[in-house]
């Protein structure tokens, strides 16, 4: 099938909407993976923090609060870090 339409659009052009497509995968895959940690490391502090509480409720669920927000924001980091690697653009 490629054969038949890279003479069409040139070898260059039909790779490079290929390479275009597979970023753009790579990044939704990305996303949902670091979605998905966020859930985990969320439901494990309130978990931790509610199992061996010695706090009262109140300082109980600001320091889970806080915890999750550091921990939601260190994730959103490092994805931006890796889909910028995946564009080409060094995040350093």
């Amino acid at each position: 099938m490629s054969k038949l339409i890279a003479p069409l659009f040139g070898m260059e052009e039909f790779t490079g909407i290929f390479e275009v497509i597979y970023r753009i995968g790579l990044c939704i895959v990305i996303f949902i993976i670091g979605t998905l940690l966020i859930k985990i490391v969320q439901k494990a502090i309130k978990h931790t923090l509610r199992s061996g509480s010695r706090l009262n409720p109140g300082k109980n669920a600001t320091i889970s609060t806080v915890c999750s927000s550091v921990a939601k924001y260190v994730i959103y980091f490092l994805m931006l870090c890796y889909i910028l690697t995946v564009w080409g653009v060094s995040p350093a």
